[in-house]
This record gives C-alpha cells, sequence and structure tokens, in this order.
C-alpha cells in the first residue's frame, strides 16, 4: 500500500510518469494547446530524450496526432545546408486519449515508452 502511495505521488509531482499505454487507447488531437501543456510537453519529450533540449511548434499534436523530431540542419554563412546527408532516423511520437487522460507513445524505439501528459485536453481524432 505505501508503494502504491510513494508511486502516485512521485507521478503527480513529475510533470510525467513513464507507464502503460491503455488498451482503449485512440490517436488523438490537442483540443486547446496553452502555455502550460506547451510546456509540459516539451518537459516530457526532452525527458524522453534524455534530457535533450527540443524545439517545438507552436502547434504541436493539433493537426496531426504524430510527431516527427529531426537533427536540425545546420546552415553555411552562405544560408545554404553545411550537410545535406541525413544520417539518423526521426524520432516519432503519437498522442492518444483513454477516458479522460492524454498519453504520449514514443513509437520510433522497441521500448514503446509511455507519458501520461495531465495539462492538456484531447480529443479522438
Amino acid at each position: 500500500m505505501n508503494r502504491l502511495v510513494l508511486l502516485l505521488f512521485c507521478c503527480g509531482s513529475l510533470a510525467s510518469c513513464k507507464i502503460s499505454l491503455p488498451a482503449n487507447a485512440r490517436p488523438a488531437l490537442v483540443v486547446n494547446l496553452n502555455e502550460q501543456s506547451q510546456h509540459e510537453l516539451k518537459q516530457v519529450i526532452s525527458k524522453a530524450l534524455n534530457e535533450r533540449n527540443v524545439t517545438l511548434a507552436k502547434q504541436v499534436f493539433v493537426d496531426s496526432h504524430r510527431l516527427l523530431i529531426q537533427r536540425k540542419t545546420i546552415m553555411g554563412p552562405d544560408g545554404l545546408p553545411i550537410q545535406t546527408r541525413v544520417d539518423e532516423e526521426p524520432i516519432i511520437f503519437e498522442l492518444y486519449k483513454a477516458g479522460d487522460s492524454c498519453y504520449i507513445k514514443r513509437v520510433d524505439n522497441q521500448s514503446n515508452e509511455v507519458y501520461l501528459i495531465q495539462s492538456i485536453e484531447c480529443r479522438p481524432r
């Protein structure tokens, strides 16, 4: 019982908590994206990427339930890309809704990490 209380406290005190995606989860879109929810999304995705700094579009998960993250192209002083070859696959996250909760799932690796997002409202796609 004490472990359950501690787990619930930890999940509630963090921006997210790694969990399993419920069986009834469906792809979803964000209904009302505000500064707080944008900040939480950035925190969760940064955490999922081992604290790498990420830049998210202002309309993330509004038009699509998928988010693809790629390394930024380095531009030369002439405005042209220094290296045009992309040598790594994009990192993919998807937004899901199950019951009243919204989840982000990382789908580009075999771990299928899932994070509960507490500050956004989403609807099935």
